[in-house]
């Protein structure tokens, strides 16, 4: 069904789960139909609509992978984010039951950041809070609060060591902590930023929540499903 193309010495297919994902985000957020979006992509990728079509249902993919990179230009992320790769899928059935539960521990401890991030506009709705209690610095009480829930997401990782450590996920997982995670909020707490934030210049709060959210998707569909 999807072609296995070559990235990095590494063998890949195109990710029809991603794509769809990231086809939908894209159209509720420019509110557009399916149809005009398929024609969008298609005219921007030189393929036709109803070949797009058949990609967001998942019946078939790009022909080549330089395909896949324009789509990615085209939603304006990184294009591994809509490859599979092939030899983790051999990896993965390695992963033993009390393994694949350390790793949702984790995936858990990820995503109540991610949504308290998206849910306090970045954390920028703690400005008032602060503001108002009479804090003469709020941003720095700002990173402070948020320092104390990356500490519970490092807790969690930190705990599954002893059965992770050895494992390419783990690896993968911290990466993304010590750079996705924090370019989700760094350097954009203070005041007015999310107000300011076009999408173009500067990322949305909903962009930087779906970004991360993705790359972690990213990694646990790599190695666990």
């Amino acid at each position: 069904m999807y072609r296995v193309f070559e990235n990095n010495g590494e063998k890949c297919s195109f990710n029809a789960s991603a794509f769809k994902t990231v086809f939908n985000d894209y159209k509720k957020k420019e509110k557009l139909k399916r149809t005009e979006l398929e024609e969008k992509i298609g005219s921007f990728v030189c393929v036709s609509s109803s070949a797009v079509h058949n990609w967001v249902q998942g019946e078939n993919g790009p022909d080549n992978i330089d395909i896949i990179i324009k789509l990615a230009e085209f939603f304006n992320i990184k294009f591994e984010l809509l490859l599979k790769n092939m030899d983790a899928e051999k990896k993965k059935d390695n992963l033993n039951n009390r393994q694949l539960d350390a790793i949702k521990r984790i995936y858990d401890e990820i995503i109540s950041f991610l949504h308290e991030f998206q849910n306090t506009d970045g954390f920028n709705s703690l400005w008032y809070e602060y503001y108002d209690s009479g804090e003469s610095d709020p941003e720095e009480k700002i990173y402070e609060y948020i320092d104390k829930k990356l500490e519970k997401v490092f807790l969690a990782f930190d705990k599954e060591y002893f059965d992770l450590h050895d494992l390419a996920v783990y690896n993968e997982i911290e990466n993304y902590i010590n750079n996705d995670l924090y370019d989700t909020f760094d350097g954009k707490v203070s005041y007015g930023y999310r107000f300011e934030a076009d999408g173009v210049n500067q990322p949305t709060t909903r962009d930087d929540f779906l970004n991360a959210l993705k790359s972690i998707n990213s990694i646990i569909e790599k190695y666990c499903f």
